[in-house]
């Protein structure tokens, strides 16, 4: 499969670079983070959503590089503007847990985009519960989030 993925990968296929990446991040036998980078990146810089994730996740973790948040604020970025939900979620994390990152309202505009999302409402609730900095304390709407919570839950189960 990576001779292929490689193949495809040189006509500048963004899903085959991913797919390397992948492949040599976590494959048995075919670890090689230096090429994971290498093709995470590549299909990262043709806005591929998946890897611009990844990156940020190996970048806010220190996963086989240096932790940076700068950088990994920066691939989360890109992959929420490309739809990726996930994204949108740890950016409200970052916004709302790291001390040097933190903005409230910044946060909450992250975990909004992330529509229905039960964690994203939990956290949504808990900023209202709690206030802070440019957020008012509002114990209607965090109760609100909070009871969506149990309802999408609920839902859920019932599928």
């Amino acid at each position: 499969a990576i001779y292929w993925y490689k193949k495809a990968s040189d006509q500048n296929n963004s899903l085959a670079q991913h797919y390397l990446g992948h492949i040599y991040q976590s494959e048995p036998g075919f670890e090689n983070i230096f090429d994971s980078l290498h093709y995470y990146k590549k299909a990262a810089e043709q806005n591929y959503s998946g890897s611009q994730f990844n990156l940020g996740v190996l970048y806010e973790n220190g996963e086989y590089v240096e932790r940076d948040v700068s950088e990994a604020i920066k691939w989360f970025l890109k992959a929420a503007q490309n739809g990726d939900r996930d994204a949108s979620f740890d950016l409200g994390l970052i916004k709302r847990y790291e001390p040097q990152e933190m903005n409230l309202v910044e946060a909450l505009e992250f975990f909004m985009a992330c529509e229905n999302d039960i964690l994203a409402h939990h956290e949504i609730g808990l900023i209202y519960f709690e206030g802070g900095k440019d957020v008012t304390k509002n114990k209607k709407k965090a109760l609100d989030y909070f009871f969506s919570c149990l309802v999408n839950v609920s839902s859920e189960k019932n599928k």
